[in-house]
């Protein structure tokens, strides 16, 4: 099949990349989203927001980009409907 996959490498523990890269991810039309980030066995630090590392890249900003990507595509699907989505996250 005729298939066209993007990698946007991005640094979960960085919110200012997580912000670009986001803005990004909406100028593109897909069907499947892979955020495929997480960290483990390495020394806490805190980030810049003031959380964990090992959190932060973890679930924190998976969970930012899953509901901002989520939110503009339902508004750009159906601008006038209530739809519910899911996104499935696997780490």
């Amino acid at each position: 099949p005729n298939i066209e996959i993007q990698i946007i490498q991005c640094d979960f523990s960085n919110f200012e990349e997580v912000k670009k890269a986001t803005k990004l991810l909406q100028t593109y039309n897909f069907d499947i989203l892979i955020l495929n980030a997480a960290i483990y066995n390495v020394p806490l630090e805190k980030t810049s927001t003031g959380y964990n590392n090992v959190f932060q890249t973890n679930f924190i900003t998976k969970k930012s980009v899953c509901e901002k990507i989520r939110k503009h595509y339902i508004l750009k699907l159906f601008p006038s409907e209530n739809v519910v989505s899911n996104f499935i996250n696997i780490s």
